[in-house]
């Protein structure tokens, strides 16, 4: 009779303001989250659970998880299905189902700076126990701005799903998304050979055969804003515990084009890993259009200490040097 007197329809609301805290090696500042739940209570003496309903609220002002940080990050869930069971002795166990979202105004790692990052996921499935967590996960995501580099991604749609896991005993965890991206898109590395060789080599007039364009300020031109769309693209990071390195694995299935300024095209092929940080990666990739080179590179072996072999077949016009 006591334990009944815990049973049965139960609403409660959960909150959290924290200046600091810990979650997972995660160090996170600037906490305020609010838990919701309805449903129905089952208490025992040596066991009990919750079946129902939940809304989550939670917001960050920093975020910080090895090299990755985040600022004024949040996280969101409506209408979410809820079943949690407890037993005495033994971790909880919690399983989890619905649409959430969230995002961050900020998201740099080395390397890497996004900005106005968002997270729309229509469907999460979320299971934990003792052992650890895992997530399935259906979705899109955006970026108001990517940069890596002299590259940069503008308003970033990226359709995905994916699954993710960790493992509460190691520390380690590991994230496997695949999606389709679409964005428009700058690169930058060329500006300032392009201004010099402008300045040393005038061609007045539109590229003709006699004066064709320099290759070089073409090529900037080109890239200066185009338009992205991979398919088929696929991200895993591994970590093998809390404070690892994760390792990198991107692959390209579907093959990417950009549509360059001017009416230029680049295409972009991978059999393989595209980029592997513990491994081999490689691509070939092919370039033309009005005023352009036209080029094929073929990009194979490729690692992070520079090895790689490297194969360039290219028609176009590097002034002095035609053909």
């Amino acid at each position: 009779a006591f334990f009944d007197a815990f049973s049965g329809a139960a609403e409660a609301r959960i909150t959290l303001h924290a200046g600091h805290a810990v979650l997972n090696g995660a160090d996170i500042g600037g906490v305020d989250a609010a838990l919701a739940l309805a449903g129905a209570l089952q208490s025992g003496e040596k066991a009990g659970g919750f079946n129902g309903a939940a809304q989550l609220d939670a917001q960050a002002r920093t975020v910080t998880a090895g090299d990755w940080q985040a600022a004024q990050a949040r996280l969101h869930g409506d209408k979410l299905a809820l079943k949690a069971a407890f037993a005495a002795g033994a971790a909880p166990t919690l399983i989890m189902n619905g649409p959430m979202g969230g995002g961050a105004a900020r998201l740099t790692t080395p390397g890497l700076d996004a900005r106005d990052v968002a997270l729309d996921l229509g469907r999460v499935l979320l299971a934990s126990d003792g052992k650890g967590a895992q997530a399935d996960f259906e979705g899109r995501a955006a970026a108001g701005r990517l940069a890596a580099g002299d590259a940069a991604l503008m308003n970033a749609r990226l359709k995905l799903n994916g699954e993710a896991r960790t493992n509460a005993i190691t520390g380690g965890w590991r994230l496997s998304a695949r999606g389709d991206l679409d964005s428009d898109a700058h690169y930058g590395g060329l500006d300032a050979a392009a201004r010099g060789r402008a300045a040393r080599v005038p061609v007045t007039g539109s590229p003709t055969p006699e004066q064709p364009a320099d290759a070089i300020v073409a090529l900037d031109r080109a890239f200066d804003r185009f338009h992205l769309s991979a398919r088929g693209l696929s991200l895993d990071l591994t970590a093998d515990d809390a404070v690892s390195a994760p390792a990198l694995r991107l692959r390209l299935k579907g093959g990417a084009e950009a549509a360059l300024n001017g009416g230029g095209h680049l295409g972009l092929t991978a059999d393989g890993a595209l980029y592997d940080s513990h491994g081999r990666g490689g691509f070939t990739a092919t370039l033309g259009g009005p005023g352009l080179p036209q080029a094929k590179l073929i990009v194979a072996g490729l690692t992070l200490e520079g090895g790689g072999d490297w194969t360039l077949s290219a028609q176009g016009d590097v002034a002095p040097v035609a053909g």
